[in-house]
């Protein structure tokens, strides 16, 4: 589901007055648009070199990117699949959701083995590998394996992007305390905010009050 509502980004968005992810969803939603965001960076900073072994240096960091995105993505379907979201999804939605994955996950093992030896012994670190070897890694850095993965990506992850599940809040100092405000489905198609203010004696008042029904 959208929301129009400033969400905080710990990169390019900060201080008071943004929404936070309120549950696991709605966390592991912003960790794989902000991975996906950093390979887009990448690869198009990639696309203006034209010398070979600094494309293959770049592509080498694209490579550490996208495991990261691979898992935040991973772990998000999954939990649409399981049944393990706070809020309800559909059978003909986790169905979707399934296929979306399944699609994303043939690409990812058929490079699978290249990309976690690039990762392990030329990317996150320099494994003391024969030199040969270096050689058979280093012509194996391309690419073709990072684009071929992440071309599955926004289908999966716009799709579940637009799922009733993820809930934000906000939290805000008043002159009568703290106030803490939820933008969360509600019916499946309306979203609400209830406002809970916590007073010294540590009485909760409740309210609700409408929330805005299009994304960030």
């Amino acid at each position: 589901m959208d929301y129009n509502v400033p969400i905080y980004d710990p990169y390019v968005r900060r201080g008071d007055g943004y929404y936070h992810p309120g549950n696991d969803e709605a966390t592991l939603l912003l960790h794989v648009q902000h991975s996906y965001r950093d390979l887009a960076i990448l690869l198009n900073t990639l696309s203006r070199l034209e010398h070979e072994r600094a494309r293959r240096l770049i592509t080498k960091y694209a490579i550490l990117e996208l495991f990261s995105l691979d898992a935040n993505i991973r772990q998000l379907a999954n939990m649409v699949i399981r049944g393990r979201t706070e809020f309800h999804v559909t059978p003909e939605q986790t169905s979707h959701v399934k296929a979306l994955r399944d699609a994303y996950d043939r690409s990812w093992r058929q490079h699978e083995s290249t990309l976690t030896a690039i990762r392990h012994k030329l990317a996150a670190h320099r494994e003391p590998v024969h030199l040969l070897g270096v050689v058979e890694l280093w012509d194996s850095v391309n690419t073709t394996i990072v684009t071929d993965v992440i071309r599955h990506v926004p289908p999966l992850h716009d799709f579940i992007k637009d799922l009733n599940i993820f809930k934000w809040t906000i939290t805000e100092m008043t002159e009568s305390g703290e106030v803490t405000g939820f933008i969360q489905p509600f019916d499946g198609t309306t979203l609400t905010i209830p406002m809970r203010q916590q007073r010294a004696t540590g009485q909760v008042v409740g309210g609700t009050q409408r929330g805005p029904s299009r994304a960030f």
